[in-house]
């Protein structure tokens, strides 16, 4: 009996099933990779390589998301002189999505030319067969997975198709989990820059207003001990006072996570010894992204704290850089956005009256405004407003400047 005609091979028995399911589906929760799952693909299949790619629909480039076992230098080889004229990839790409294609398949609708080279190239790399699918991922990338075998092995059976296609849905789902993941983490982390460059301490809790996430800047704060207080998992503040308002706003946010169309928050002032106090706000946490991380507990209220004493660079920095002003005019930029008159700016800078008032017309010619309501609001909309430079990034001479 041929290959073709013979009963599902032994690979298809449950655990062997099961193991690959369980490494595939590992690499996306993140306990293992997912060149992992690839490794034992190649096992159950008796292959010398397989590889996850990615095409971007815009520009047509290709990047690999993960291989096993490609050495470095086959993949130079390949993407330097094969991978802009690979008839096989091509030709794939042109067939329904959703299905393993073997190459011996893609090759009889190839120029025969053009299918002889790919043979000599591919077999230059010591393979001799590929069964390969493409699948949409999103609206903007195409996935595409290739499993090839050695020069010594033989071709891939329809049994073996069979197999991988049962594996393509699953392989599809833990992608799109992992892109999804990707955008998370995307986000995660512009929101934990932007806390930071604002000096502000970002804590969630859950149902039960236990802490499941600390930024580093409320850690600072949590490890000062104090007016914010870690104790058993729950958030509290060091006055009582204050931490039983604190309390009952969290439990209030908590419940209005769950109703969308109400808005509600609270603004609680910490005491503290010997500094003043610091600004806790609490906001009720909605989010579409716990069924996909497959979270136990998701957030339900994010808790911000501002320290009026944290050491800040002042936005001035700012401004000069934005507009090319001169440092005194941005002085005066970042004096009049905060509401302060020509007479209070000239007295605090030691200065007439008429230079605040020359800088400040100078300081509308290179911002393009007219008026001083005009350059309030483009300075607190602006960077300026909630940006903070790293101290690095200073001179000595501009260390002096505070918000």
């Amino acid at each position: 009996m041929g290959a073709d005609q013979s009963p599902l091979p032994l690979l298809l028995q449950p655990q062997d099933i099961s193991a690959l399911l369980h490494e595939l589906y590992g690499s996306a929760t993140g306990s293992t990779r997912l060149d992992a799952f690839l490794d034992r693909l190649c096992a159950v299949l008796g292959a010398s390589l397989a590889s996850v790619s990615m095409s971007d629909h815009e520009t047509g480039r290709w990047r690999y998301v993960d291989y096993f076992p490609l050495a470095a230098e086959v993949l130079h080889a390949y993407e330097t002189y094969y991978a802009e004229d690979d008839p096989i990839k091509a030709e794939l790409l042109r067939r329904p999505a959703d299905r393993f294609y073997t190459s011996d398949e893609l090759g009889t609708t190839i120029e025969p030319a053009a299918y002889a080279r790919w043979q000599q190239w591919f077999g230059d790399f010591g393979y001799r067969d590929l069964c390969a699918a493409h699948f949409p991922l999103g609206e903007h990338y195409s996935c595409l997975i290739g499993i090839a075998r050695s020069g010594t092995g033989p071709a891939f059976a329809r049994t073996e198709v069979t197999l991988l296609e049962l594996l393509l849905p699953h392989l599809r789902q833990v992608l799109s989990i992992h892109a999804r993941i990707d955008q998370l983490r995307i986000l995660s982390d512009i929101a934990q820059e932007q806390f930071a460059q604002l000096g502000t301490g970002c804590i969630t809790l859950n149902e039960d207003k236990r802490v499941n996430f600390i930024n580093s800047v409320a850690r600072e704060m949590l490890r000062a001990g104090n007016g914010l207080l870690l104790r058993d998992g729950e958030l509290h503040l060091s006055d009582a006072n204050a931490d039983a308002r604190f309390q009952q706003a969290q439990k209030t946010c908590i419940t209005t996570s769950r109703l969308p169309t109400v808005i509600t928050s609270g603004v609680t002032a910490a005491p503290r010894e010997g500094a003043l106090p610091l600004n806790v706000v609490v906001l009720p946490y909605r989010t579409d992204a716990a069924p996909h991380l497959l979270l136990a507990q998701a957030s339900h209220a994010i808790v911000l704290v501002f320290d009026p004493a944290r050491p800040s660079v002042a936005p001035p920095l700012i401004l000069r850089e934005l507009y090319g002003m001169s440092e005194s005019e941005a002085t005066v930029c970042w004096r009049i956005a905060r509401g302060e008159s020509l007479e209070e700016i000239a007295a605090a800078e030691q200065v007439s009256k008429e230079t605040v008032r020359s800088q400040l017309k100078r300081v509308f010619t290179k911002t393009g405004t007219s008026r001083q309501s005009e350059l309030v609001r483009l300075v607190l909309i602006g960077p300026a407003a909630v940006g903070r430079l790293p101290e690095t990034w200073l001179p000595a001479r501009e260390s002096s400047f505070t918000s």
